[in-house]
């Protein structure tokens, strides 16, 4: 009776760590979506960002392309200013946006360190009892007509 009691007792205390273990990989699993979420969100907006600055470079560039008259040299030069400002204002949020995006890889990595750990650990059970290795007191076989 008492052998039944603490089999049946490491029984539930093997179910309850392996609900512990799939209520944190399932947990574990949604910040790993919410990470990635956020890293595409943040890849998509410095496509935008580029695209913004590519446009304005084009711009800028086709502006050139015709010669400014005396009087407009002023507001040409201001243009020119202007656009300089833009563009370093640009290349600033892209290294904003890529910094981020670098925070968000750091955060994801110990996430997936432990996702991984939790899987490793309940592979080497199954594997353990899968393949049982052989007592070292026993010999190989030996073959019918000797060595």
């Amino acid at each position: 009776m008492a052998l039944l009691l603490a089999a049946l007792l490491a029984l539930i205390s093997f179910s309850v760590g392996a609900r512990a273990e799939d209520a944190e990989l399932k947990r574990l699993q949604t910040m790993l979506a919410v990470i990635n979420q956020e890293i595409q969100a943040a890849y998509e907006q410095y496509q935008i960002v580029i695209q913004t600055r590519r446009k304005a470079l084009e711009g800028e560039t086709e502006e050139y392309v015709y010669a400014p008259d005396i009087q407009d040299f002023e507001e040409v030069k201001q243009r020119q200013r202007e656009a300089k400002r833009r563009d370093r204002e640009l290349t600033d949020q892209m290294d904003r946006i890529l910094a981020n995006i670098k925070e968000l890889e750091a955060r994801k990595q110990p996430v997936l360190n432990r996702i991984y750990e939790l899987l490793q650990e309940r592979a080497a059970p199954a594997s353990e009892a899968v393949q049982p290795t052989p007592p070292a007191s026993i010999a190989p076989p030996r073959p019918v007509g000797g060595y």
